[in-house]
């Protein structure tokens, strides 16, 4: 009896990105979360306004 090939999986259907795409979106989104809940800290002024001092 011969081996058969594995079957291949169906492709995606028009209009679905691959699931490729789909998980580079899933990781973008969760990267793009995690900074969103951890922000960096603010950056300061450090240039001097009308009285001399940075802008506070």
């Amino acid at each position: 009896m011969a081996d058969h090939p594995a079957p291949r999986p169906l492709p995606d259907p028009p209009g679905v990105p691959s699931r490729d795409l789909r998980l580079r979106a899933d990781h973008g989104l969760a990267t793009f979360l995690a900074r969103w809940e951890d922000p960096p800290p603010a950056s300061v002024d450090h240039q001097d306004d009308a009285d001399g001092h940075g802008e506070r």
